[in-house]
């Protein structure tokens, strides 16, 4: 996530948070676990990009993590969560 707010595609493996993340083929690109030649093939794009679809690319990518990832946003879901938490249930 550090480098999607910075801006920047990112090659990930589709595991884990990179899931939740990356937009696989917009805002970087996801390979299966352990698939060699899906790697280098999405490095190879990465590396070909011409500078107006990099910019392209790190608006949609620092846009994403800044408004899905933030801060503000983290605060939002975890306040949202305890207010589940301590509502009461009609026992």
């Amino acid at each position: 996530m550090e480098a999607q707010a910075m801006g920047r595609p990112v090659v990930a493996c589709r595991h884990g948070g990179a899931r939740e993340t990356v937009l696989d083929g917009e805002t970087g690109w996801l390979v299966p676990p352990g698939d060699d030649a899906a790697l280098a093939q999405a490095l190879m794009q990465a590396v070909q990009l011409d500078a107006a679809a990099r910019r392209t690319i790190a608006m949609k990518t620092r846009s994403r993590i800044v408004t899905s990832f933030g801060r503000e946003r983290m605060c939002e879901q975890v306040l949202a969560r305890y207010s589940l938490l301590l509502a009461p249930h009609g026992d």
